[in-house]
């Protein structure tokens, strides 16, 4: 039961906490109009604290308070769930008219129907240098990463990391709030890779904030350059959480894999194959892996094709600069996807190196996966593909055979074989409908049949660009093709639509045999908006 239970403005609390830097974990709150450890404060003050909570009640959710009026919450971390089956869920307060500030919101997830926020759900007070690292914020109006609603209140030098923060059904939410009757929002950030189902207007003065990258978002240098946070003092970096937390706090309590600022460490081969069992979770490599060469890899979230990829990998994995070796796939006819996973989706795979891969297949081959639902940054894949005819077409990538959504600052250097009556490959990626920028391919491609009826589509970064985006890449080195009706390019071998910017390419490339029906090339060597 909240403390402070009763609304009647006596017996709410009105005193100070001071947790000490200790934690206070295991706390469950059903039920009731106002839920937390606090029901309501009136003018108190709770400080230097770290809770672990579940909080659900009809309305006025918050880890530490329902409600705040006029008091001040500082120094404090929460980690948790928070709902309310009506109105107002925040995961620090669930309404604030006082002061928050110092904080550090890690909640898993924060729901309502309306006005829910990493921080508060309504603000009509003062948040202020704070951090929302809740994974997600729904409701169906009103929902921003630090504050739901920001009526007449002020939110200023925060940061709104959150995963997903979405309000279902208007799709009008600020990322960091929403402001109205006056409501002010200063120097915030967010995290460039947060969906949000609102239009977006980037302004760090403004309710959406200005966006940061992973890579400033997870050190030092940002936080006291932009946001004058004192390090050491205030604010630390500590090995279980990839954010700053609150030095008066504590360590939040968190449970590795389940938030991607708490990833779980993976060190051998078992570990690695064990993301299996959990792909939902989150993990880094804590070193390089070499893989047992006489074991084929079975690829992490294999699915049967478009029917069921939702059942992919859909966490993330942060490679750390590590590298993974010897990845050794065989051919089988009971499997359709090839790589290191089958299909990312909505996944984030990251720094991560695989070298020396050799990969026997058909149908979607690529060394880091078979479909591409997610986003793949900063990765290099090495080794050879070798891909067949089976049942279907067959397409093979450096990086994945489909790319439906990013890629980014990846390279491949892997011979790429592919044999079959239709076969499509591209260095990067066989068919894109997504976004590919920065990205090289710089090996032997090529295309090998003498079937009269045989087509090929080979392009040294995608071999079909549909309506997709290829900005800032670089494709070279050989293309070659045996095949019957043969379309090469540097870049891509058919351009269906979208668009090709600031890319170039160089090498060889021979195709159209003596005994060819039709062949067709972009320009080799090529350059394309320049």
């Amino acid at each position: 039961m909240p403390i402070g239970i009763s609304l009647e403005q006596d017996d709410m609390f009105s005193g100070v906490f001071d947790g000490g830097g200790h934690s206070i974990t295991g706390i469950t709150v059903n039920g009731g109009e106002y839920g937390g450890i606090f029901a309501a404060l009136n003018g108190g003050s709770v400080k230097n604290l770290s809770v672990s909570a579940n909080v659900s009640s009809e309305s006025y959710a918050g880890i530490i308070a329902g409600e705040s009026k006029g008091g001040t919450i500082e120094n404090c971390t929460v980690t948790g769930i928070v709902s309310a089956d009506k109105n107002i869920a925040g995961g620090i307060a669930g309404k604030n008219d006082g002061v928050i500030k110092n904080c550090l919101s890690a909640a898993y997830a924060v729901t309502s129907t309306a006005y829910s926020g990493g921080i508060s759900g309504y603000n009509s007070g003062t948040v202020s240098d704070c951090i929302s690292a809740v994974t997600s914020v729904y409701s169906d109006l009103y929902s921003s990463s630090v504050s739901g609603i920001n009526i007449g209140g002020t939110i200023k030098n925060c940061v709104g990391a959150s995963i997903e923060a979405e309000d279902t059904l208007t799709k009008n939410s600020g990322r960091i709030s929403t402001n109205r009757d006056g409501g002010i929002c200063e120097n915030n950030y967010v995290y460039d890779e947060m969906l949000s189902g609102s239009e977006i207007y980037r302004d760090k003065n403004g309710q959406d904030g200005d966006e940061i990258s992973w890579e400033d978002m997870t050190s030092y240098g940002f936080y006291e350059k932009t946001l004058k946070w004192s390090f050491g003092r205030t604010w630390v970096f500590d090995e279980c959480f990839a954010l700053p937390i609150p030095k008066a706090a504590g360590k939040p309590k968190i449970q590795e894999g389940i938030t991607v600022y708490a990833p779980k460490a993976i060190s051998n081969e078992q570990e690695l194959i064990s993301i299996q069992n959990n792909l939902s979770g989150h993990y880094y490599l804590k070193n390089d892996i070499t893989l047992t060469a006489s074991n084929s890899w079975n690829p992490i979230g294999l699915t049967s094709g478009s029917a069921d990829y939702e059942n992919g990998f859909r966490g993330t994995l942060d490679g750390k600069g590590h590298t993974v070796r010897n990845m050794k796939i065989e051919y089988s006819a009971s499997v359709s996807q090839y790589g290191l996973f089958g299909t990312l989706y909505g996944a984030s795979v990251r720094n991560l190196r695989v070298e020396n891969a050799y990969i026997e297949g058909h149908s979607y081959v690529g060394i880091l996966a078979g479909a591409n639902y997610g986003t793949i940054t900063s990765c290099t894949a090495s080794g050879t593909i070798k891909a067949y005819q089976y049942d279907r077409e067959t397409l093979a990538g450096g990086i994945c055979a489909m790319n439906y959504t990013n890629i980014y600052s990846s390279k491949c250097t892997a011979d790429i074989t592919i044999n079959a009556l239709s076969a499509t490959a591209g260095g990067i990626t066989a068919q894109n409908e997504g976004f590919i920028n920065g990205c090289s391919y710089d090996s032997r491609l090529s295309a090998i049949t003498d079937r009269e009826n045989s087509n090929a589509v080979l392009g040294g970064i995608c071999g079909i660009n549909y309506s997709g985006m290829i900005y800032n890449s670089f494709g070279g080195r050989t293309i070659s093709s045996t095949a019957a009706v043969t379309y090469a390019g540097g870049i891509a071998g058919i351009l269906n639509g979208g668009e090709i910017y600031k890319c170039s390419s160089y090498g060889n490339m021979t195709t159209a045999p003596e005994n060819a029906v039709n062949s067709g090339a972009l320009r080799f060597p090529c350059q394309y908006g320049q």
